[in-house]
């Protein structure tokens, strides 16, 4: 039975992983090993490496074996290492002067590692860094050659920014050796195997503060990094290199309006369109209105290119009407051969979304203000309708909505009234008319008022 227990909190620097030899000696002790999570929001997040129990007394008169403790060479995940040492009741009721009651622990770095839950970091290597790390390198002829690997992991829908910020490189530029024994290696993803990042496939040169602000800045296309260095372990050559996280430019809020011509329209497009965009990425737009207009979106296939999936689950664009996610669906397409959709009031919410490491292309639409039309509530003054014939794309229809204030009625007065072609000015239900799909025609509609069920 444990009864008591001592944590020890071990954190190394960014980009370096903990290397701990401990050995369990006591009998009346249970020595555990944990590697905690270099995120400050999940320092809860503890996965168990080892669990060191040696073998108990069978009782208080029995020798204790010399050979009974228990040892293990473990290293971390990441930057964080917990040591848990628990100790038995047995041992604080009684006292054994011949056995051996202690727990010894060296600790160590190792380069390399996870490193998440960071917005911006840097990882460094230096001559005073390499004589404090284990070397778990690999021989090369008479040299000992130690290799590092770091993935950076971001959070999704984000991805990574790089650069080298330092370097003292010897390698002489052009030697039969050039970037073979000493080097970093980036590569757009999260294995030594994912493509390169940047346009070298390994970088040796030095950097120094005159040409420091000439290195490249690199960026993934997702949120995973992978850098690998390499060296001999006897003449470490040391490297600064720095991270950040970046927001997809993707997304927003858009006010339309009536003037100035310009501002009654509006393009969006998927990430980098018509090129293809980052995998996993998710944009939102909220577009807005004037309050008495209706917003119009076009869709068509010239300008939309998705992977098409049963139900649009890996690749999509759906279209809401209303601000939220919980408005009305107005659509979800994945494969489109031409669209245009209308809001109900005066805004839409436009939803992007791909979920495949490889997207296709992606798309483009755009929106804008309806010509004529719109819905105009608590009208209390008069309020005047107008609008040109010729502003009209064709076969386009014009809706307007009309709404006074509770146990009030509305007077309609037309002032002016000339449209193409015209074959009778007043549509009534109950009465045969004359106007057909092919002529232009207004008709007018009295609508219930809309009342609240009392429950």
């Amino acid at each position: 039975m444990f009864t008591t227990s001592t944590v020890y909190r071990i954190l190394a620097p960014v980009g370096y992983r903990v290397a701990i030899q401990v050995t369990a000696n006591s009998p009346w002790n249970r020595v555990q090993v944990y590697s905690g999570s270099s995120d400050p929001l999940r320092q809860g997040d503890l996965i168990k490496l080892t669990e060191l129990v040696p073998p108990p007394l069978l009782d208080m008169l029995t020798p204790v074996a010399t050979n009974t403790s228990k040892s293990a060479l473990i290293t971390s995940a990441n930057n964080v290492l917990y040591l848990v040492v628990e100790s038995s009741i047995t041992k604080m009721m009684f006292s054994f002067n011949d056995v051996d009651t202690t727990t010894n622990a060296t600790v160590t770095l190792s380069c390399g590692g996870v490193i998440t839950g960071l917005t911006s970091g840097t990882i460094q290597m230096n001559k005073l860094i390499a004589s404090r790390t284990r070397i778990s390198g690999l021989k090369v002829g008479y040299k000992e050659m130690l290799t590092c690997h770091w993935v950076i992991a971001v959070r999704p829908r984000r991805t990574i920014q790089v650069q080298m910020t330092s370097s003292d490189f010897s390698t002489k530029p052009g030697s039969d050796k050039e970037c073979d024994e000493v080097y970093i290696a980036i590569r757009n993803g999260g294995s030594i195997v994912s493509p390169k990042l940047g346009q070298d496939e390994k970088l040796c040169s030095t950097i120094t503060p005159d040409n420091e602000r000439k290195q490249p800045k690199l960026t993934t296309s997702g949120n995973l990094v992978f850098i690998q260095y390499k060296s001999d372990k006897n003449a470490i050559q040391s490297f600064s290199l720095s991270f950040s996280e970046l927001t997809i430019g993707c997304g927003g809020d858009l006010s339309l309006k009536e003037s100035p011509p310009g501002s009654t329209w509006a393009l969006i497009s998927s990430p980098h369109y018509p090129e293809a965009p980052p995998p996993h990425v998710e944009c939102a737009w909220t577009i807005r209105g004037p309050a008495h207009r209706k917003l119009r979106l076009s869709l068509d296939s010239d300008n939309f290119d998705l992977e098409y999936s049963k139900g649009c689950t890996a690749e999509y664009v759906e279209v809401l009407d209303g601000q939220t996610l919980v408005a009305p669906s107005l659509g979800k397409f994945c494969t489109i051969s031409s669209s245009v959709l209308e809001s109900s009031g005066n805004t839409l919410l436009v939803k992007y979304f791909t979920d495949i490491d490889e997207p296709k292309n992606g798309f483009s639409a755009n929106i804008s203000l309806q010509t004529c039309g719109g819905v105009y509530k608590d009208i209390y003054h008069s309020k005047t309708l107008s609008f040109s014939y010729r502003d009209l794309f064709k076969s386009e229809s014009c809706e307007w909505t009309l709404q006074t204030r509770p146990s009030q009625t509305l007077s309609l007065n037309l002032t002016k009234f000339d449209l193409n072609n015209p074959v009778t000015a007043w549509y009534e239900p109950s009465v045969s008319s004359k106007c057909t799909q092919e002529n232009s025609r207004l008709a007018i509609f009295t609508v219930e008022p809309f009342t609240k069920e009392r429950k």
